[in-house]
């Protein structure tokens, strides 16, 4: 990201020896005058450590010697530490609060995985700033497998842009090669998407007309096309009566999604809501909730969650911790 917005990247090593925790010395030596942001993670995954307090200090020190430099701090998992580490919002130091972007959300500690739901909090100006962008983003979603180390690929509705990893096709580009820049879909071209979801293998878009499409990662189904095959480019689903659709979301292994008429449908991997272990390989109405209005819905690594519009939660799949 930082290459997209022509800024260079420095990488400051951690080591093993030090609970992969940031120098405060070697952060200081490759500071200078062009230095413009700082990005910190704490608590931080996948190596597990917390900043604590006193370290904090010390680059809080050292950022104040640079007017110019701001702090991102990614603090997603302040509430899974364990004891005796305890987490310190950088903002909350000594005149850190106006040069400090804090990055959070409630997927990780509210388990709303499927949902990504995050926020930003900093000095209004800035903030202001971040919206000129966002405010242009019609659709963003980017959801990865629990439990998967492999980046998925992420879409804005726009333009239907796409990049990042590529093993299976999931970028719809007709390679399977990774992709380091934004490129646009050509399968797409001239179509209005309406709604993305991408999970770590496989994508699927409706679009404005009500048509759903899939591609990348088949071997479950889950792409909804008849078969178990992989998909370079999007394809459309064939919907059942003519359904046409409104949402739709990934989890790992499977695909949801919804039709203007309120149904709920599920398909891919086995235990979806259908009182069987057997793959569907194209979309199958839920029938226990036949009659139900969904309002939202979210697929995770092995399970799946519908709201419906008088405010009931259903959950099914995957129960175990």
């Amino acid at each position: 990201m930082a290459r997209l917005a022509d800024a260079t990247p420095v990488i400051l090593p951690t080591s093993i020896s030090e609970n992969f925790l940031l120098d405060s010395k070697q952060l200081e030596s490759k500071l200078n005058e062009k230095s413009r942001l700082l990005i910190l993670c704490s608590p931080s995954n996948p190596a597990g450590s917390v900043y604590p307090k006193k370290l904090l200090e010390e680059i809080a020190k050292t950022v104040a010697k640079h007017p110019s430099l701001l702090v991102l701090s990614d603090e997603i998992y302040e509430h899974i530490v364990y004891a005796p580490a305890t987490h310190t919002s950088f903002a909350s130091l000594p005149g850190l609060l106006e040069r400090t972007l804090t990055v959070n959300g409630f997927s990780k500690a509210s388990a709303m995985t499927g949902w990504r739901l995050g926020y930003l909090a900093g000095p209004k100006h800035f903030v202001a700033a971040c919206k000129k962008i966002q405010s242009q983003v019609m659709s963003l979603r980017c959801i990865l497998g629990e439990g998967s180390s492999k980046l998925t690929s992420m879409l804005l509705k726009i333009d239907s842009i796409i990049w990042g990893r590529n093993q299976n096709g999931q970028l719809g580009l007709g390679t399977t090669e990774d992709s380091l820049v934004p490129q646009k879909i050509q399968a797409f071209q001239g179509v209005s998407i309406k709604l993305v979801a991408a999970a770590a293998e496989h994508t699927a878009a409706v679009t404005e007309d009500g048509e759903l499409y899939g591609w990348g990662w088949g071997r479950y189904g889950n792409l909804g096309l008849g078969d178990r095959n992989d998909r370079l480019v999007p394809e459309k689903v064939s919907l059942v009566n003519g359904d046409k659709m409104i949402m739709v979301a990934c989890g790992w292994r499977h695909t949801i999604s919804v039709s203007s008429s309120g149904g709920l449908y599920t398909y891919g991997w086995s235990k979806y809501g259908h009182g069987d272990f057997e793959d569907h390989l194209t979309p199958h109405k839920v029938e226990a909730l036949r009659g139900s209005s969904i309002s939202l819905i979210s697929g995770g690594w092995r399970h799946t969650m519908a709201l419906t519009s008088d405010g009931n939660l259903y959950g099914w799949g995957w129960n175990k911790v």
